[in-house]
């Protein structure tokens, strides 16, 4: 899923400044800066400064956010997938409707989304993340 996000993201670079070939420097970097925004809408990044640790034992890690616009852009933002600095790797959670029996795929995380696919957090700002054992062939 990652390698076809990255795909999609340089072919629409590549296809935006053939097009603008005839423009400025500066048309050229918004219309790209746009063109990225919209192709990883879907991904919010939280870094170490954006958050505390509330608790992580027993495969549960829930992380207090810091920040109001980085709370409100989780706050309205549909199923997104979050990709969290933690430690010196990036973990990846994504959403999972409270009453879905199964996991989603492709990740080390999974948080709780309520029905209209919003993230449901405790309190305004800490986001319940379950860890996700990965089966081994």
């Amino acid at each position: 899923m990652v390698q076809f996000k990255a795909l999609i993201l340089v072919s629409l670079v590549i296809m935006t400044l053939n097009s603008c070939s005839g423009q400025n420097k500066n048309s050229k970097a918004t219309q790209t800066e746009e063109t990225v925004k919209k192709v990883m809408n879907d991904t919010i990044f939280i870094s170490k400064a954006q958050f505390q640790i509330m608790t992580n034992k027993m495969g549960v890690l829930d992380i207090e956010v810091i920040g109001d616009n980085l709370i409100a852009k989780i706050a309205n933002s549909k199923n997104p997938i979050l990709k969290i600095e933690l430690g010196d790797n990036y973990i990846i959670a994504k959403g999972n409707n409270i009453f879905n029996s199964s996991v989603p795929s492709e990740c080390d995380y999974f948080y709780p989304l309520s029905n209209d696919n919003k993230i449901v957090t405790k309190g305004k700002h800490t986001i319940n993340l379950r860890k996700i054992d990965k089966v081994t062939e």
